[in-house]
């Protein structure tokens, strides 16, 4: 894992792109993880007034269940009378992934990531507003809990913790320019809080979609069964 060309096989790859992959020209390259990242951001935001809500109920409060502009969190919602425009947990938990995945060194391991999400979702942490107040799940909750009393990652944690609080963070992992990798990243960091296999395959769909989309413009089928 320290050696100079795994190193650059792993690097994030917003960082020296045109060297992990020269046959990609790096003008339509460099900018797509920014995008995918302010794209996500947006429709978190987007999403927030209407979180737990089926699209016929969407539809029944502004007439569309497509949202395209920010409104304040909607009676029968998740968090009803938030201000609108945003972000929620799903966001913050994202930064704190990112912050973890771009460490100097560029080799993130188990410690790095509980400790940016420790450190940084709690509420006078850099997300931690964000975080707190954007409706966190258990498994996350949890997480955070053990992090405070002192566990190690993956202590304490229920290894039939799922749902989607591992994949809805996942997608920095994609941007990653080795595939093997992503995989394996979008695992780990997977399990520091949701290591039921079905939350951890679901990270990894996630940020393998997002890989696809990055390196090669199209999508794939060719996702791993675990």
């Amino acid at each position: 894992p320290g050696s100079k060309t795994l190193h650059k096989r792993r690097t994030f790859v917003s960082r020296g792109v045109s060297k992990l992959v020269p046959m990609v020209d790096i003008d339509s390259i460099e900018n797509r993880p920014r995008g995918m990242m302010l794209g996500a951001a947006i429709g978190d935001a987007l999403g927030s007034a209407f979180e737990f809500m089926s699209s016929a109920d969407i539809k029944a409060k502004i007439g569309s269940p497509i949202v395209h502009e920010y409104i304040r969190g909607q009676s029968g919602s998740l968090m009803p009378g938030r201000a609108p425009g945003i972000p929620t947990d799903d966001t913050a938990m994202t930064l704190a992934l990112v912050d973890a995945l771009t460490v100097a060194d560029g080799v993130p391991t188990p410690l790095s990531i509980q400790r940016s999400f420790g450190e940084s979702l709690q509420r006078t942490g850099r997300y931690g507003d964000m975080f707190l107040d954007g409706a966190p799940g258990g498994a996350c909750r949890a997480m955070l809990d053990e992090f405070r009393a002192g566990a190690a990652p993956f202590e304490g944690i229920d290894p039939e913790a799922g749902g989607n609080g591992a994949a809805m963070r996942a997608h920095p992992c994609g941007a990653f320019a080795d595939r093997a990798y992503v995989a394996e990243i979008a695992a780990l960091q997977a399990r520091i809080s949701h290591p039921h296999p079905s939350a951890v395959a679901a990270a990894q769909a996630v940020a393998l979609i997002v890989h696809e989309g990055l390196f090669t413009g199209r999508l794939t089928k060719d996702l791993p069964s675990e």
